[in-house]
């Protein structure tokens, strides 16, 4: 249950969110001009880097990643917690001294409390650090990777937004990639009562060969998101409200030799959730299948977003398979013709108040559209 502090705090947070939707980048490494120029020009408002903060080169290095991005417009998802410092006897100390050194740094936009915890002694911790954040700088949002480990729920007062992170694309042939495990974490997560940030892939595991191994997979063999992927890492997840997108990761794709992957295939991908983003911001959301978070996720996810006269809508499947239309809503947001919007398939389709017309859906297919309201 939220206290009445907590509940004022989430309301406003969410809507600040939704307002900004943030789109960030993990590991933007290298973080120089043309690091920033090439996100940027997608619509990448954030990044994030994983600094030792309690190093002199941490340090060091966490300066020219805040004044990089003030010089190019950007936020900061900030790493506040990194190697043993919750273990050393002045830990707590140390952290404190980091929050006031980078509080009132204008690029600072959240702070990244911890990556994947787990256990009730890193909870106990956590929470002290996040009240430790909430005492010096209250206006700043604190924000948490979740693994999809069996006692995650236990972190959900650890932070004000929750950014669950997990990555199906290995090897498999499309669309075998199981992507419902991304949308059904989100899900799951939605039940916490908190903001929520996915965070998508964009890597490829080959360069994770003692993961892929263990795994008993051949590292050579595993591959990129495609661009239908892509889309619906982006899109599924707006069905379920979520208040930003982050994607892993930039460092991994340099590394690998892959730039033309962000600005041929990621890139444009994250350009087209921006633009949607930006068009409904403001706009009233509404479900139009399943209850979030209410027992598992559906075989198919819509969501509309009004405005003034304007309305548009988003149909995913949640599937690997071909769906058959017609497709069924438990909600309604009026009825007429439904135009294709950004790289939308220009398949015929129509709204008829609790159904979408519509022949089908390809696997993982997603349906971006505006209304064109009867008469």
């Amino acid at each position: 249950m939220f206290t009445k502090l907590q509940f004022v705090f989430y309301c406003v947070c969410s809507a600040l969110l939704w307002a900004d939707f943030p789109i960030g980048v993990y590991m933007l490494h290298p973080d120089n001009d043309a690091s920033h120029e090439l996100i940027g020009q997608f619509g990448f408002d954030y990044s994030q880097q994983y600094l030792h903060l309690y190093s002199e080169a941490g340090t060091g290095a966490t300066d020219k990643q805040l004044e990089m991005a003030a010089k190019h417009g950007s936020k900061v998802l900030l790493n506040l917690i990194r190697g043993d410092i919750l273990e050393a006897e002045d830990g707590m100390q140390r952290i404190r001294g980091m929050i006031q050194k980078y509080k009132k740094h204008p690029a600072l936009g959240m702070w990244y409390l911890f990556d994947e915890p787990s256990g009730e002694k890193r909870k106990e911790q956590l929470l002290q650090v996040y009240a430790m954040l909430k005492e010096e700088s209250p206006d700043i949002p604190v924000a948490l990777c979740l693994g999809w480990f069996k006692d995650y729920h236990i972190f959900k007062d650890c932070a004000d937004i929750l950014m669950p992170d997990i990555y199906p694309v290995k090897n498999q042939p499309f669309p075998e990639a199981p992507l419902n495990n991304f949308t059904h974490f989100i899900w799951n997560v939605s039940r916490l009562g908190k903001p929520v940030i996915p965070i998508a892939q964009i890597k490829n595991f080959k360069r994770y060969p003692s993961i892929m191994i263990k795994a008993n997979i051949d590292p050579n063999s595993c591959r990129y998101p495609n661009r239908t992927e892509l889309r619906h890492y982006s899109f599924a997840p707006l069905t379920m409200n979520v208040k930003g997108m982050f994607y892993y990761s930039f460092y991994d794709v340099i590394q690998d030799g892959q730039r033309s992957y962000i600005s041929e295939t990621a890139g444009p991908a994250v350009k087209e959730l921006r633009e949607f983003t930006d068009l409904v911001d403001g706009a009233d959301f509404l479900c139009l299948t399943k209850q979030i978070g209410l027992g598992n996720p559906p075989e198919y996810l819509a969501a509309s977003w009004s405005k003034g006269r304007q309305t548009w809508l988003v149909l995913a499947n949640n599937t690997g398979k071909q769906l058959q239309g017609d497709f069924n809503l438990l909600a309604t947001t009026g009825s007429g013709k439904l135009k294709p919007w950004g790289q939308t398939s220009s398949a015929e389709a129509s709204l008829q108040e609790k159904k979408i017309i519509l022949e089908h859906l390809d696997p993982w297919q997603v349906m971006v559209w505006r209304l064109e309201q009867a008469e």
